[in-house]
Parts: C-alpha cells; sequence; structure tokens
C-alpha cells in the first residue's frame, strides 16, 4: 500500500471528502501545489501542535494540514527507548515560543499503524518525514540530538512554511488545551535564546547561552546535550565547508583528520551508526596519538545520544574490541 492508497482509505471513511493526490512515493521532493488538499477552515476549532495519527485522521489532519503549514510526522513504537525520546523531543520543539503555530508534530504508533508505516516504505522505526503541499518532501531515520532536530524544524519552517498560507485557527499547546503543566515554564529560559541562536547560525552565541545555563545548573540535561551538538556543529561548520568530507574520508582511509571530518558529517546527517564505524575501523589502520584521538572522538561522539540506542550498544562493543 502507498500513500495514494491510504489517502483513499481515509478518504473513503471521511465521506469521500474530495482532496488532490499524494505522491506514490514517500521519497519525491516534489513540492508543487495540490489543487484541494487543504483543510477545512472557519470552524473555530483550535490545532493541537502535536497529536496522534491513525489512518482515520491521517487525510485530515495531515496530509490536508500539510497544504497549510509543515507537519512532521515520527513512525515509532513504545517498544523502544529511541522512539520515546524523539518523540518527547519532537513535542516540545513544536510549542516553543519560536516554533509554537508555524509545524505540527504527528505520532505514529508502527505497531498499531502498520498500513501508515507501509505507505511512509519505512524500513526502520524511528523514521521522521517532513511534509508540505500534500508531499513527503524528506526524511531520515534514527535518533538525533535535539539540537540536529532543532535545526531541522527552523530549516521546515524557513524554506516550507514560508511558502504556505498557514492556518486559520489557532495551533496551540495540547498540555494548556488540556489543563496540564506547561513544562515549558520550568524551563530556563536562556533556552530560547541559544535556540534562536542556532537558527541564525550563531553557534558561538548558542555555546556562550548553554554554558550560562550549565554554569548556574550543571543537571540541566538538556543544556548538556545542546551544548555538545552545537560543538559538533560549530566544529564541522557546515556553512563554510566545500566539498563532501564523506566522500574525502571515503578516498583516504589513512587521513585521520579526513575520517574525524567524516563522522561529523555522518552524525549531522542522521547516520551516527556510520559515523561509529567510521572511526573504530580507522583505529584499527593507526597508533599511538592517532588512535587516541580516534577513541576520544568517537567517545564524545556516543555522549550524543542514549546509551541505550542499540547503534551506541554495538559501537562500544566494537570499540572495546578495537582497543584490546
Amino acid at each position: 500500500m502507498d500513500l495514494q492508497q491510504l489517502k483513499n482509505r481515509a478518504q473513503a471513511t471521511a465521506g469521500g471528502a474530495n482532496t488532490a493526490g499524494l505522491a506514490n512515493s514517500a521519497g519525491t521532493g516534489a513540492t508543487g501545489h495540490t489543487g484541494n488538499a487543504r483543510p477545512d477552515r472557519g470552524t473555530g476549532a483550535q490545532i493541537p501542535a502535536y497529536f496522534e495519527v491513525n489512518e482515520h485522521n491521517f487525510e485530515t489532519d495531515v496530509v490536508r494540514r500539510s497544504a497549510e503549514v509543515p507537519v512532521v510526522v515520527l513512525l515509532g513504537t513504545s517498544r523502544a527507548a529511541e522512539s520515546d525520546e524523539m518523540k518527547r523531543n519532537f513535542e516540545e520543539l513544536v510549542v516553543k515560543d519560536s516554533t509554537l503555530g508555524k509545524i505540527i508534530f504527528g505520532y505514529v504508533d508502527a505497531d498499531k499503524n502498520p498500513a501508515i508505516v507501509q505507505a511512509f516504505r519505512a524500513e526502520a522505526v524511528p523514521t521522521v518525514v517532513a511534509l508540505g503541499q500534500g508531499q513527503p518532501l524528506t526524511q531520515f531515520q534514527g535518533v538525533q540530538p535535539v539540537g540536529v532536530l532543532q535545526q531541522w524544524v527552523d530549516a521546515l519552517i524557513q524554506q516550507i512554511g514560508s511558502k504556505l498560507p498557514g492556518t486559520s485557527q489557532p495551533i496551540v499547546n495540547p498540555a494548556d488545551a488540556t489543563g496540564k503543566q506547561d513544562t515549558d515554564s520550568e524551563i530556563d529560559p536562556r533556552h530560547d535564546a541559544a535556540e534562536q541562536a542556532l537558527a541564525r547560525g550563531d553557534y558561538g552565541q548558542a555555546r556562550e547561552h548553554y554554558d550560562a545555563i550549565l554554569e548556574d545548573n550543571p543537571d540541566d540535561k538538556q543544556a548538556d546535550l545542546a551544548l555538545k551538538t552545537v560543538e559538533v556543529i560549530e566544529r564541522f561548520d557546515p556553512a563554510n565547508r566545500s566539498g563532501d568530507a564523506v566522500q574525502d574520508g571515503d578516498a583516504a582511509p589513512h587521513d585521520v583528520d579526513k575520517q574525524l571530518d567524516a563522522a561529523d558529517a555522518e552524525v549531522l546527517a542522521g547516520v551516527p551508526e556510520k559515523a561509529f564505524a567510521r572511526l573504530i575501523s580507522t583505529m584499527k589502520l593507526t597508533a599511538g596519538a592517532d588512535k587516541d584521538r580516534l577513541r576520544t572522538r568517537v567517545i564524545s561522539l556516543f555522549e550524543l545520544f542514549d546509551p541505550a540506542d542499540p547503534r551506541v550498544k554495538q559501537a562500544r562493543t566494537d570499540l572495546a574490541s578495537a582497543l584490546f
């Protein structure tokens, strides 16, 4: 079943609403307008910034809604800690002051909604898909640090959201709408300043904010993780880099500096398991100070992810083998 078939099923359930078709493949990069694929307007209802997706609301709340604002869909499972982590991170990101009202997040329980997983042709969970104009635009697999997710969300808002009309109904934090405690109230407001600096590409300013937060509260895990992510981004400096770091690393397997650059690129691209494997493989080709540099770097990259992440657990096993 592809996205078109799933759309048709949901459309039939909803009474045959007339909407434009989705692309047949979740891998398409098309951004053209999709005609009538628009959510109903004028109801006065509030739109939750995040929600659970199923086959019944997929057409209205994901496909049609994406004609107005970007919609991020996470395909996950409660059986995997990394899925829960991604879900929490996205729910927090879309209700930030800088993003609320500009993007919507939907979570798909892959165990309960296998047809949606199949429609997106996801090969593993967690998988994240971004939709705009009724089209899947981009996707990635695996857990990413919250700082990288923030950049990704900011880029979607800037590049896709700016071309969409927005919603007539207000997009609200579901926690506020249900009377639950707003978790943002417990977060140091300097996080917002740091995230705004990240959105501007001012990594030095972001680092200063996170340093200040950690100086006052060394136990702030969000700031600690964000700072480590900023350090990777700042070190790699993608805005001022020419060429392909991964290709350069592949072409020079004995060049430690190129391997370190390539590993940073792979982490930022969402494939940390490749970065781990690259550095550990290079360790086997080196000795002395170079081997120590590689070991130090791979351990620092581990810290960007949940220790229970299977990719980290496997890499730690491989690292131990490479050391002894």
